[in-house]
């Protein structure tokens, strides 16, 4: 009997742009549009960078983002993906819903050993929070929530609507 094998193609892509450097490695099926990629890009200057999109209070600092996407007809496969802004670093694993209702149900870890690199006016306290986030079109929900910011311990859920009051509804606990 004889075996069929996966006809997949690598591809590779490097550039840069101004300070702006990235680079894309994957496969592709051939005669498909899912591809699998392994991804890398760093911003010498994040703060630069949102503000071409109108976007304030990003830091001036280093922004470095990686991670593997799995593309397929209903999905966006997420996974080891990380950015790391200064000391503040953030890592994901999920899944994008590419048809119905645009759904993202992820997985995250954020740490930090101060605050105060994300932004003026933020405390220089260490945190690390982590827990499950499925973001609709309607609102985020956070769920197995567990945080430490500071000496604080935090444990629960949260929803944030997405309207332009950003009603919050938490149950949170410190132990």
């Amino acid at each position: 009997e004889g075996k069929r094998k996966d006809a997949r193609k690598r591809f590779r892509l490097e550039g840069t742009a101004g300070d702006i450097t990235a680079s894309v490695n994957g496969t592709i099926a051939a005669g498909q549009r899912d591809p699998e990629v392994e991804f890398k890009a760093q911003v010498q200057d994040a703060a630069r960078l949102a503000g071409a999109f109108d976007i304030k209070g990003v830091p001036s600092q280093t922004l470095q983002v990686a991670g593997h996407m799995a593309v397929s007809p209903t999905q966006l496969k997420l996974t080891g993906v990380s950015a790391i802004l200064g000391g503040a670093q953030v890592t994901l694993d999920g899944a994008i819903a590419r048809a119905g209702e645009r759904t993202a149900t992820t997985r995250f870890d954020f740490s930090t050993d101060s605050l105060a690199h994300l932004g003026h006016g933020l405390p220089a306290i260490s945190a690390q929070v982590s827990g499950d986030l499925l973001g609709t079109s309607g609102q985020f929900e956070f769920s197995n929530l567990s945080a430490v910011l500071g000496k604080t311990r935090l444990a629960g859920t949260m929803k944030i609507a997405r309207t332009p009051e950003h009603h919050i509804d938490a149950d949170l606990s410190s132990p």
